[in-house]
């Protein structure tokens, strides 16, 4: 129960992630350079494979899209972001 939890969670984020690169018109590779991450680190975490992220990789993505850690976890409501 709580594994598909957790990789409902990874699915949840990377359909956060691939939202705000569009709405934004950027590329995983251009998000993955403004955050200064492996472009295949940011491809798994946008397709929701993978181990879940650290902490500050998620920061670096969450400051790359100019989003809050709580809306990039879904705390908030996306529509309210830029």
């Amino acid at each position: 129960m709580a594994r598909d939890n957790v990789e409902q969670q990874q699915a949840l984020l990377g359909l956060r992630l691939m939202t705000a690169v569009q709405r934004q018109g950027l590329s995983v590779y251009e998000l993955a350079k403004r955050a200064q991450l492996p472009v295949s680190t940011v491809q798994k975490i946008c397709a929701g494979a993978g181990k879940q992220p650290s902490f500050w990789t998620l920061v670096a993505l969450a400051n790359a899209l100019g989003l809050s850690l709580d809306t990039l976890a879904g705390l908030k409501d996306a529509d309210t972001t830029p």
